[in-house]
């Protein structure tokens, strides 16, 4: 099975002017350049290893380093006219003509944060505030397994979306998954090294920077000591020797991922003609026990549903879906009781076929959210208004008027 790391802040040295010039600059680009720029952004790769120490080393000793100034960025004729873009990199292929303009006007930092920006602000599908705050909760309580007394927590990690078609509940499930679970965010860091400077500046010589700026002199120390344990983490003897020291001490300055297996689950993973295996699969499906694990089971409802027929032995598709059905409540069992490490996230638009037995174990210990309820709102569905595309004339505004009345 897959496994990824859970969600970690990923810093981003830059200086505050610089931040405000990126900020600028992407708030001024239409949607469609937006779109664009991002793609562009995906397919640099800046130069890293031994040719870029190379090239820095070589310019600092011969000409001053080079002035990135966003002059081109800015210009909004280079970005959409293909021969301006020629004459200013020298390239007649398209993509070296790009790699060219973005290398002279972005570093690695740069494009970083930029491309980070732009993915925040072309997210197609809305997570409600609200919905996003529960499922950080869950990921503290179930994934990190902190102790919580929350009401608004399930007892049990076993979670049912529940919608009618197109709804919306499979992809907003999703996104509640990537974002709040994996969706490593991105924060640029202020250089403290030029901001220590500035502030000593305006001090007098005899004074330190922890009697000026105590809080500054704080976050310094803190940067740089978390720095000297993922430095160490990294070498193999020393991770492995003092690998408990070196984990303590970095979880302490700040939270580190996990590594967790995880998975989607569709119908075609466990439906199969063979006799008694569907169950089977199903179980092979849900991976080892003893592994902590994220399971997004699509369509529940085919594993889920109750048996049609009433006779103690049916036909081929009542005895494979009593298969399905007993392995399903076994595995949601072990779910609750902790024997197997597992958080289950279901969507269903189809919550009335359910076994009895499974979906009250859903009401009783777990969590059934339905999708629609999220849409009555007026501030969600204004934002779902203003990130879907306008169709031929309509006005958003006027759709905003008739959107429903806040609950």
């Amino acid at each position: 099975m897959p496994r990824r790391l859970t969600k970690k802040v990923r810093y981003i040295r830059l200086p505050e002017k610089r931040i405000a010039e990126i900020d600028a600059i992407v708030g001024s680009w239409s949607k469609e350049t937006k779109e664009f720029m991002r793609s562009r952004l995906n397919q640099y790769k800046p130069r890293a290893g031994v040719v870029k120490g190379l090239s820095g080393l070589f310019r600092w000793f011969t000409i001053s380093p080079r002035k990135r100034d966003l002059a081109i960025l800015k210009n909004p004729e280079i970005l959409t006219d293909w021969q301006k873009r020629f004459e200013v990199s020298g390239q007649t292929v398209p993509r070296k003509a790009w790699n060219h303009i973005l290398e002279k006007e972005l570093s690695e930092s740069d494009q970083a944060y930029m491309l980070a920006l732009l993915e925040r602000e072309l997210s197609d599908v809305h997570l409600p505030d609200e919905l996003g705050d529960l499922f950080e909760k869950i990921y503290r309580a179930h994934i990190r397994k902190e102790y919580t007394t929350d009401p608004e927590v399930p007892q049990a990690p076993i979670i049912l979306f529940i919608g009618t078609s197109g709804s919306g509940k499979t992809a907003t499930a999703t996104k509640a998954i990537e974002q709040i679970f994996f969706d490593s965010e991105v924060r640029p860091e202020v250089d403290l090294v030029q901001k220590r400077m500035n502030v000593m500046a305006d001090a007098p010589f005899w004074k330190s920077l922890e009697e000026v700026e105590p809080d500054l002199a704080s976050e310094i120390e803190r940067r740089k000591r978390l720095r000297r344990y993922e430095r160490l983490a990294k070498i193999p003897l020393i991770s492995t020797v003092f690998r408990k020291q070196i984990g303590k001490n970095l979880s302490d300055l700040e939270e580190q991922s996990l590594m967790v297996d995880f998975a989607r689950i569709t119908p075609n993973d466990f439906q199969t003609a063979l006799s008694g295996e569907p169950g089977n699969y199903l179980r092979r499906a849900f991976g080892n026990p003893r592994s902590t694990c994220i399971r997004h089971l699509e369509e529940a409802h085919s594993a889920f549903a109750r048996k049609e027929s009433g006779r103690a032995s049916g036909g081929g598709p009542e005895r494979q879906q009593g298969t399905l059905v007993d392995s399903s409540n076994i595995i949601i069992d072990e779910i609750i009781n902790g024997s197997r490490d597992c958080l289950l996230i279901a969507t269903s638009d189809q919550p009335e076929i359910f076994d009895s037995a499974i979906y009250r174990r859903f009401v009783e210990k777990g969590l059934i959210i339905d999708v629609s309820d999220y849409w009555l709102k007026k501030a969600n569905m204004r934002e779902i208004i203003r990130i879907e595309p306008v169709i031929g004339d309509v006005n958003n505004q006027s759709l905003f008027n008739k959107s429903p009345v806040d609950c």
